[in-house]
Formats: structure tokens, sequence, C-alpha cells
């Protein structure tokens, strides 16, 4: 299985053999990786993401850093929505833009340049403790509904179903699957089980 609703997120922090498991998530069904290390620098972020495979760099989003997109040919480019708003990144055509937003608003104006778009918090994030969900998030507008707005924020296999019923598109995750990385691929194939039977019942 398969979908196009589940993003994964990387951890901040390196971990070993970290290509192996996005490989190993997309291979599971993961709709794409988006690989968010701020810390790193663009040479050892390039060599990060050229260790997987071509093929597999289609579905492989880099945050922050152009030329790691361009050069390493990967999908797409990850910018906040300050970035996208400024309007000075230009890809070729066959690149996808996406943007972080916290507001209906911001997903609005950043969806007029963006592919998609992250939208957070909706529930109380896992990752960073203290960062509680905005209650303004929780239903998608009529206007916005069947736009690829994927909710970010305490995302799990408890509300994943709840997500879809709110309006977005998907849900893009991180804290739930990096607490315990051994079980990532694990989590993410739950995940993505959950998906299917909400599509398949609703």
């Amino acid at each position: 299985m398969s979908t196009d609703k589940l993003i994964v997120i990387t951890p901040e922090h390196a971990l070993d053999h970290e290509t192996d498991l996005w490989i190993q998530l997309l291979e599971v069904g993961v709709g794409k990786i988006h690989v968010r290390k701020p810390g790193m620098s663009v040479e050892h972020l390039l060599g990060l993401v050229t260790k997987v495979p071509s093929p597999y760099r289609d579905k492989i989003t880099v945050h922050y850093y152009p030329e790691v997109t361009l050069k390493a040919k990967t999908r797409g480019l990850h910018l906040s929505y300050e970035h996208i708003i400024k309007g000075r990144v230009i890809l070729p055509a066959h690149h996808e833009l996406s943007a972080s937003t916290h507001s209906w608003d911001e997903a609005r104006k950043a969806l007029k340049t963006c592919s998609y778009c992250f939208i957070s918090p909706v529930y109380n994030s896992i990752s960073k403790k203290g960062y509680h969900a905005n209650p303004d998030l929780s239903h998608v507008p009529d206007d916005l509904k069947g736009h690829k707005i994927f909710a970010l924020g305490g995302i799990s296999q408890q509300n994943i179903k709840e997500v879809l019923n709110m309006g977005f598109y998907g849900a893009a995750v991180m804290g739930t699957l990096w607490e315990q990385p051994d079980t990532a691929i694990e989590k993410a194939a739950t995940l993505i089980q959950e998906i299917y039977r909400e599509n398949t019942y609703s």
C-alpha cells in the first residue's frame, strides 16, 4: 500500500543508517520524506541526500536549501511561510515547492505558489514540548477542502482518522515516529493502514 496522504519529516539530529530508514519508509508506503536538518551544513546535507538511490529521490523534499534540492535532484523544496511570500525562490517546473503555515490565511496565500502546505499545530506537538494545539485549526474551512493541506503537530495512530474527517488532505508526522526510531517503520505502516481504512469506509 502506498499513499500520498502521509508525509514523514526527519528528526533534526542525524540517525545511524538514516537513509536506509527513509528508503524503508517509502517502501512501506509513505508518500514523501521531508528532510529537515536545520543544524546541518549544505555539504553534509548534500552528502546525506545523495546516498539515496536516484529513483527514491523523486519522493524526497529538502527543507531550507534550494542548492541541495537542485544538485541532488530531489522532488521538492520546503520553506517557511515568510520565505514563500518574499517570492525569491524559482525552481524548475518539475520540482515542487511547499511551505509551513500556521493559520488558514497563511495557507490560502501559500497555496497560490506552492503545491501543498503544512499547517500546525493541529494537536499538542509530540516533538516540541509546550507547543500546544491551535483550536482554530480544528476544522478545514470549506473553501480549502480538497486542497493539499497537511495537518502537522501531534499526529498519531489515535487521531489520524479524525484528521481526515476534519477535512485535511493528509498528515505530516515527526515526533510519533522518531521518539523510538526502532519502531518507526512499524508505526508508519500502522498509520497507512488507518488512512486506507478511513478512505475505504468514509
